[in-house]
């Protein structure tokens, strides 16, 4: 009996996959992230010769869709769209979480990083980060800076710059991207750490004006743009960075053949090209590299969130 089961087993590895793919998404649809998954999703399912079906579980930052995955079977047939969000950030706020970040899951690849640039309204006379922290050093506590809600990548990011840079700045918090950029645009606040899609448009109409790149190396979006790092905080470093993950347990031939596909198509001429025009980069891992990057990005999380003093509502 064993060996008939084991048989099986092989057979179905081999076989994999035989029927369509759920990619679990824990983003709204419609915005950058989403359009990200569905061309990541597009062309995975071309590699795999199976359609990879964009299935999203929305709520408590991301973790609704961890849990999901978490639990399903490890098949291969269910994958993780992970982020920092709830693979890092909520475990450093000290969320309840009902999933282990790093050992409910199998890592098959990072897909791609989202560069996040600091703007600020053109209004503001700043055109620099040393002028920005020169402004925000004579005006303690009159700068503010928006976020896409408490402990989000826009947040917590600007929290790390605020540690370096020592800068007193306040922290207005937003129900998502879009009314803190409105608020941005008519100037109520005067700085915002979010992508480059999101500001494209108003920074070529002269509404807002770019300071910097968090990255730790410039974006080769905008190459003209100088770091965090170079303008001053050598080893600053904030990005946005999705990947894809199966349930712990799933077979390795099944976690490699995803892998081999996913790197072929975050390699292709084709990705780049329309990753660019959403504001992304993508990135080639190994399953094991993916995996080590989650390990040193969360214990830099954690560091972050402490210093912000952000912890779970």
């Amino acid at each position: 009996m064993q060996a008939l089961l084991g048989a099986s087993t092989s057979s179905a590895e081999e076989a994999f996959p035989s029927k369509p793919i759920r990619l679990i998404v824990g983003q709204a649809a419609g915005g950058s992230a989403d359009a990200m998954a569905r061309v990541a999703a597009q062309m995975l399912g071309e590699r795999l010769g199976q359609q990879v079906i964009i299935d999203y579980k929305l709520g408590a930052g991301g973790a609704l869709s961890a849990d999901y995955v978490a639990k399903a079977p490890p098949d291969g047939y269910t994958l993780f769209f992970g982020t920092n969000g709830p693979l890092v950030i909520l475990p450093a706020m000290g969320t309840k979480l009902t999933y282990e970040p790093q050992k409910s899951f199998a890592p098959i690849g990072l897909v791609g990083i989202m560069p996040l640039a600091l703007a600020v309204p053109t209004g503001l006379p700043v055109k620099n980060v040393q002028e920005l922290v020169a402004l925000a050093r004579k005006q303690p506590g009159k700068l503010n800076f928006a976020s896409a809600g408490p402990g989000a990548v826009s947040h917590v990011g600007m929290e790390m710059f605020k540690t370096a840079s020592g800068a007193d700045l306040v922290h207005v918090p937003y129900k998502g991207g879009a009314p803190a950029m409105a608020d941005l645009l008519a100037g109520n606040v005067q700085m915002m750490l979010d992508s480059f899609a999101s500001k494209d448009p108003y920074v070529k109409a002269g509404k807002l004006r770019y300071i910097a790149v968090a990255s730790s190396k410039r974006s080769s979006l905008r190459p003209e743009l100088p770091t965090i790092a170079e303008s001053g905080y050598p080893g600053f470093e904030v990005t946005l960075w999705f990947g894809l993950l199966a349930p712990a347990g799933t077979p390795a031939p099944i976690v490699n053949k995803l892998s081999d596909a996913l790197a072929a198509v975050t390699s292709s001429t084709e990705i780049k090209e329309r990753f660019a025009a959403l504001g992304f980069e993508p990135v080639t891992t190994s399953p094991k590299q993916f995996a080590d990057f989650i390990r040193t990005e969360a214990p830099k999380w954690e560091k972050a969130v402490r210093s912000a003093g952000v912890k779970a509502e």
